[in-house]
């Protein structure tokens, strides 16, 4: 089931509370990691491996989407919460 509604009705808001996060890909194929900006657009951040973890720096209210590379489909979102500072995200079919 794809999620492309969730994860791209979203944009971020501000920049005011910087979190620092790590995105883990346990999915089965490579994902392209996606911030959706202020306007809502799609800005890739490039492609995370299976079983690779890459390290963000971003901010509350700045939602991300986990594109699955075969299909497009978006297969997990994240939108960074006050108190993630320093957590691992996990990149799971939901």
């Amino acid at each position: 089931a794809s999620l492309n509604n969730s994860c791209f009705s979203n944009r971020s808001v501000n920049s005011s509370k910087r979190v620092n996060v790590e995105f883990e890909n346990n999915f089965s194929g490579a994902v392209e990691v996606v911030w959706q900006d202020y306007e809502g657009d799609q800005v890739p951040y490039g492609m995370l491996a299976p079983g690779a973890v890459m390290d963000m720096t971003t901010y509350v209210s700045h939602p991300w989407s986990f594109i699955y590379a075969k299909t497009g489909n978006c297969v997990g979102f994240y939108n960074p919460r006050v108190g993630d500072n320093g957590k691992r995200i996990e990149v799971v079919q939901y």
